[in-house]
């Protein structure tokens, strides 16, 4: 039996296995040592005939997985086509405890690492039971602070982030999905180890001063997005179970609250310097320390 920790987004994971994981290179940062109260149990079991099949109708369904609910209990299976089921994962409520059991007759190379277990995990809904904000974004850290660059696909995240690298000597944190999530009274932003297209594995905590809904456009301009619009035009920008009615409200609720805290602005750019000097003149204008200095005096 091998036992192992990891930590994403200050939540503490437990990893019970039967048989060993390989645990890749651009995951060894996310280790850490034994911690005696993990907040989330995961048992990762190949005996799969000991699954349970659901006997009622499924309450949601995405590409990849299923979802059933009975007896309290939740059902999170991973469909693999012609082969069937790759595995069944049965969890509480509260998504304090995961048994995870696979099918190795069948899947059994590709489950033998960490990254493919986490995949089979429903991760978006554990991080929402702690509060987590799950953004599709490319995030910056320029000093302690980071800025999110959230837009829909091949709208210029990366090459937004990638600009503020060459021209503000930001530091790049994740590529493509962004964590976000409030502790000691801050928003705090991390990366995650399953980073969708970009893999950007950074441990990297930054302090969220500022969110940029990108729209790509002939002219630079920015303007900053408030109550309902910046609600209406962000919730799109989120990685949850669209399937399910109260992950949309939690949602909804979780972004209203970082709104209240973080201002977010709509930047209609091009992919040049030019951006970046428009959203950084913005940024400091409305109060932000970039690297911790008052930069208004020098802006022009």
């Amino acid at each position: 039996m091998k036992t192992f920790y990891i930590k994403i987004g200050e939540i503490v994971f437990s990893f019970d296995s039967e048989r060993d994981l390989e645990i890749e290179e651009g995951l060894v940062p996310f280790l850490i040592e034994k911690e005696e109260t993990p907040d989330v149990q995961v048992f990762v079991r190949w005996d799969y005939d000991r699954i349970r099949k659901p006997t009622t109708a499924a309450v949601g369904q995405d590409l990849i997985q299923t979802y059933y609910i009975e007896d309290e209990m939740k059902f999170c299976q991973t469909e693999g086509g012609p082969k069937g089921t790759v595995s069944q994962v049965v969890y509480s409520e509260d998504c304090k405890t995961l048994n995870c059991f696979i099918n190795g007759t069948v899947y059994e190379q590709q489950y033998y690492s960490l990254s493919w277990i986490l995949r089979l995990l429903p991760m978006r809904e554990v991080f929402q039971r702690f509060g987590v904000v799950f953004f599709h974004g490319a995030q910056v850290a320029v000093g302690e602070d980071g800025i999110l660059f959230t837009a829909p696909s091949e709208t210029g995240r990366s090459t937004q982030a990638k600009l503020w690298i060459t021209y503000e000597n930001a530091r790049l944190v994740c590529g493509d999905r962004t964590l976000v999530r409030k502790t000691d009274d801050k928003w705090r932003c991390y990366g995650y180890p399953i980073d969708g297209s970009s893999p950007v594995r950074s441990t990297e905590v930054t302090e969220l001063k500022a969110i940029a809904l990108l729209k790509q456009a002939k002219e630079n301009h920015i303007e900053c997005l408030r109550g309902g619009k910046a609600l209406t035009q962000l919730m799109p920008q989120l990685v949850i179970d669209g399937w399910s009615a109260s992950a949309r409200q939690r949602s909804m609720e979780l972004l209203l609250e970082l709104l209240a805290d973080v201002p977010a602005y709509q930047l209609s750019c091009t992919p040049d310097k030019e951006a970046v000097d428009v959203l950084k003149n913005r940024l400091v204008e409305d109060g932000m320390r970039l690297n911790g200095e008052d930069q208004r005096s020098i802006v022009k």
